[in-house]
């Protein structure tokens, strides 16, 4: 002991303690759209509006939560505590729900989901060969475009005249084909699931003549 001139006595050892205060709160996570139940088709694009409160949010995760196969498909990392985003959607399921997983610093782990259930389809598929009127060779290079309202879909004939467009949605579709030296030609598909189809594009320098007598 140490004794002070007024007669005070203290310790001439002092232990101090300090008081930790451990966070176990989970961030807590809302999820405001998607907010209608809707088909989409792979590489559509889904908007996604989100909020997630917590004091020290580390990172925000969203996905697709596949609830037959309870699997997640992770469609953006490191997203701000709450936004507004158009995702695009790679991955075809069923049942699924949009999950944004919030995660703080001490790794306490919140989950808001979408209150509605959307599929994503693959979509459908045109496939088909492009070939020369006259002669019935394969064109290589031609341009086949699917129209459907505002959207377009398009691919090029290969070397053996194929084409393949995937990832259509359902609807009524005009498909014209383009090649330089040749007359442009186009028709109206009904594309409800896949189609095969073939087409004959007839040269410019052809006379419609020839072709008359031919069909008849």
């Amino acid at each position: 002991m140490a004794f002070l001139s007024c007669g005070t006595t203290v310790s001439t050892a002092q232990t101090i303690s300090e008081s930790f205060i451990v966070d176990t709160k989970s961030p807590v996570v809302s999820v405001i759209e998607p907010n209608t139940s809707e088909v989409y088709y792979v590489n559509d694009e889904v908007p996604v509006s989100w909020n997630a409160n917590d004091d020290n949010i580390y990172t925000i995760t969203i996905g697709l939560w596949d609830e037959t196969n309870e699997v997640f498909y992770e469609l953006a990392t490191d997203m701000p505590n709450s936004g507004y985003e158009n995702m695009i959607l790679s991955q075809p399921v069923s049942n699924a729900r949009i999950r944004v997983v919030a995660r703080d610093e001490l790794g306490n782990e919140g989950i808001g989901e979408s209150s509605v259930v959307i599929t994503v389809r693959n979509g459908n598929v045109l496939s088909g060969y492009v070939t020369d009127y006259q002669d019935n060779n394969p064109v290589s290079g031609a341009v086949v475009t699917a129209s459907l309202e505002r959207s377009n879909f398009s691919a090029v004939t290969d070397n053996t005249g194929s084409f393949r467009i995937e990832n259509m949605p359902d609807g009524f579709y005009n498909i014209s084909v383009l090649k330089e030296g040749y007359e442009q030609t186009s028709e109206n598909i009904d594309i409800t699931r896949n189609v095969n189809k073939n087409f004959l594009i007839v040269s410019e320098e052809l006379d419609y003549r020839e072709i008359n007598d031919d069909l008849t």
